[in-house]
């Protein structure tokens, strides 16, 4: 084939579009198809057989919305971003994008429109592989958009902006009321639980808010999400194992510990190894003790009867449940780690 009649297929090809007339740089691939042998009837056949008048239908769809009092340009938001979501091919996406010295233009446009940045969003669910989704992520944080970005999954790419959106997202968390708290915690559970890397950096960002003045709710944040992990992914040995490392737990009270939150259920054994580090001459810190789940399993070891309708625990064991119950209730640390009456 020569090198012209190869130019009139190429410029053949751009004729026969849908709508072809109404592309910028038609008048230009009309004059390389005649000047490379094809007839002036060929391409009025082309341009005409070919016309369908999409941009026509569109100014008239525009008419009739105002008529109605709809809001045209979001209509057409909406239809452009259900045809991205449903063609969207991140394989062919990805390599033109590897071959691209620069970002695409488009891009930067979309990342300051609330409506684009929320269906990138979308789009970095389904393709959490996607290079220029993940570089999109990045370039919404560094814009300054973290705080809307708590339940994007894909903000855990990059360490930089999952940083920047985990601080803003505890902010927010530790002044909210119980019910609105429990609301956000599945969004918190989806941004931090990826893996066990993001999960341990975000407890140990909450250990240290917890030391800050004001960061008791911290606290219950903290507890909030082991809960979720323990009934989203049931892994109640990492959740214990991680919370005594970042407690730093003595070995000494670890086992007990351990023994009764895994088993729901406080042995005379294990209660009494904690009564024995506690009244000894270097008791650990109270803290160890200040847990929800662990106080509520000794109160019902105290408290609730058994089967038959009688709690037949021993006075003096009962004694020691009373003690640990009272000690983490009713005791404080001061500065200097004495332990006094609060």
């Amino acid at each position: 084939m020569s090198d012209k009649q190869a130019r009139q297929d190429k410029a053949r090809a751009a004729l026969s579009g849908i709508d072809a007339i109404m592309e910028p740089n038609m008048d230009k691939q009309l004059t390389e198809f005649l000047t490379n042998g094809g007839t002036p009837f060929q391409a009025v056949t082309m341009l005409s057989e070919k016309y369908v008048g999409l941009a026509q239908m569109c100014n008239i769809a525009s008419e009739w919305c105002e008529e109605f009092e709809i809001d045209y340009e979001l209509e057409m938001k909406k239809l452009v971003r259900d045809r991205i979501m449903d063609r969207f091919n991140p394989t062919a996406v990805d390599a033109e994008f590897m071959n691209s010295d620069n970002a695409p233009a488009w891009l930067e446009g979309m990342i300051h429109e609330p409506f684009w940045r929320n269906m990138i969003y979308e789009l970095s669910e389904k393709h959490k592989k996607c290079l220029l989704l993940n570089f999109a992520i990045q370039r919404i944080s560094d814009a300054g958009y973290q705080s809307e970005m708590s339940s994007v999954a894909t903000a855990s790419t990059y360490v930089n902006v999952f940083t920047g959106v985990i601080v803003g997202t505890l902010e927010k968390l530790k002044d909210l009321d119980d019910v609105t708290l429990s609301d956000q915690i599945p969004d918190l559970l989806k941004l931090t639980c990826q893996n066990e890397y993001t999960y341990l950096f975000t407890q140990i960002l909450i250990r240290q808010l917890m030391k800050e003045p004001g960061g008791f709710a911290f606290k219950r944040i903290s507890k909030e999400l082991e809960e979720a992990v323990n009934e989203k992914f049931n892994r109640p040995q990492l959740v214990n194992t991680l919370r005594f490392f970042l407690e730093e737990t003595p070995t000494q009270i670890a086992g007990p510990l351990t023994a009764i939150l895994l088993g729901k259920s406080a042995s005379p054994g294990d209660v009494i190894s904690l009564y024995r580090a506690y009244t000894g001459p270097t008791p650990p810190s109270v803290e160890h003790l200040r847990d929800s789940d662990l106080l509520e399993i000794l109160l019902s070891a105290v408290l609730v009867p058994n089967n038959e309708g009688a709690n037949t625990m021993r006075p003096d064991l009962k004694e020691k449940y009373l003690w640990l119950i009272a000690y983490a209730t009713g005791v404080k640390t001061d500065l200097d780690g004495q332990v006094s009456i609060a």
